[in-house]
């Protein structure tokens, strides 16, 4: 569960990500691009965006729109559990020992980021 920037509260389930804009008691299902079997969902403040992983694929999806369309941001060779952004890298956790940094490449060609 996280909560974005327009304070709505999203819940990463196996049949998907849930959004409620009514502090909880409605959800809509949301869809545009992200896979049925939601594993995890952030909001990343920095970048502005939602990130979220799926049980199906290795595969890190974010949403700039509150959800309307998701993209894949970077993907992975391992199964991905959990995504988090920091100096310009996100920071993948995987369920095969270990966490895979990688270059956020939104964040770069937005001119954010470092090395």
């Amino acid at each position: 569960m996280t909560i974005g920037g327009d304070s709505a509260i999203w819940v990463a389930t196996r049949e998907g990500a849930f959004r409620s804009t009514d502090s909880g008691h409605h959800f809509m299902h949301v869809q545009g691009g992200l896979p049925s079997d939601v594993k995890y969902i952030a909001y990343d403040d920095a970048g502005k965006r939602l990130l979220a992983t799926s049980s199906s694929s290795a595969d890190v999806y974010q949403s700039s729109d509150d959800g309307e369309r998701w993209s894949v941001v970077t993907q992975s060779s391992y199964p991905v559990q959990a995504v988090v952004p920091a100096a310009g890298k996100l920071f993948v956790t995987t369920s095969h020992d270990g966490v895979i940094a990688q270059p956020d490449r939104e964040q770069h060609a937005a001119g954010g980021g470092g090395n």
